[in-house]
């Protein structure tokens, strides 16, 4: 069964944090900064719009440079990939559940360029996004 695709709904949360205050992620045990899950979460909602690394060191705080290296030593992921990653997934799932055009699928997942996103698609999941939904349709339809 696919997985949802609708980002998850909005709560609120908090734009600064006081202190270092250090937050449990996903019952994993490992420690991750707020800042950085913050990020995250903002990543996994948010994911659809532009919005520069600038914009999102902002929100918690840094600088551009001390968010990359925070980001990529709490995440093993940098910021970029990360969101690029979310793009991705949401893509996919959009692929395997919508009837949207490849199009809209690209525009609804974030992404503003046609190339760049079958590109990156294909290096991804190893087919373009049209043909990884034919793929994904006819064995929908074996398997029934």
């Amino acid at each position: 069964m696919a997985e949802h695709c609708d980002p998850p709904p909005h709560s609120p949360m908090p734009l600064y944090f006081i202190g270092n205050a250090t937050l449990t992620r996903l019952g994993t045990g490992g420690i991750l900064d707020p800042r950085v899950d913050f990020l995250m979460d903002f990543a996994k909602r948010d994911f659809h719009q532009s919005i520069s690394a600038d914009s999102m060191a902002r929100m918690v705080n840094i600088s551009t440079s001390h968010l990359a290296h925070l980001f990529k030593r709490e995440a093993n992921v940098s910021l970029k990939h990360f969101v690029r990653r979310e793009r991705m997934q949401h893509a996919k799932c959009l692929l395997e559940t919508s009837f949207l055009s490849v199009k809209q699928v690209m525009v609804n997942s974030g992404f503003n360029d046609a190339s760049h996103f079958v590109r990156d698609f294909k290096e991804v999941y190893g087919k373009t996004p049209s043909k990884y939904r034919r793929d994904h349709k006819e064995g929908v339809s074996a398997n029934k």
